[in-house]
């Protein structure tokens, strides 16, 4: 299995048979010839995190993905905290906070599924 690949090969996109537009804009990614969503720069990505996966496991490495349950409701801050962080300045942690949710909810896909 190839385990390295070019930054030109991890940026290539695989041959959209439609792309996904929504209120006059073009979105990330698109469709293949049965309607499936294809992400964005996936040609060579998707069969590169399988090869790093099985390299993992085959060092005897977990592979498991952390996923929003086994963070604790603690570590985001509630409305009132939020707030004062950004009054107070702290506008790169609230941006890491978001950046994370953005992330999981990502995976999802939701809105175009």
């Amino acid at each position: 299995m190839q385990t390295t690949y070019t930054h030109e090969e991890l940026m290539a996109d695989r041959d959209f048979a439609a792309r996904v537009h929504h209120n006059g804009r073009l979105l990330h990614g698109g469709l293949d010839p049965d309607g499936n969503y294809l992400p964005p720069r996936s040609l060579h990505r998707l069969d590169a995190i399988e090869a790093w996966r099985e390299q993992l496991r085959a060092a005897g490495h977990s592979t498991d993905v952390l996923g929003p349950e086994a963070i604790p409701d603690t570590y985001f801050p509630n409305e009132d905290q939020a707030r004062l962080l950004l009054r107070k300045g702290a506008r790169g942690a609230m941006a890491r906070i978001l950046t994370l949710i953005g992330v999981v909810e990502g995976f999802g896909n939701d809105g175009i599924k």
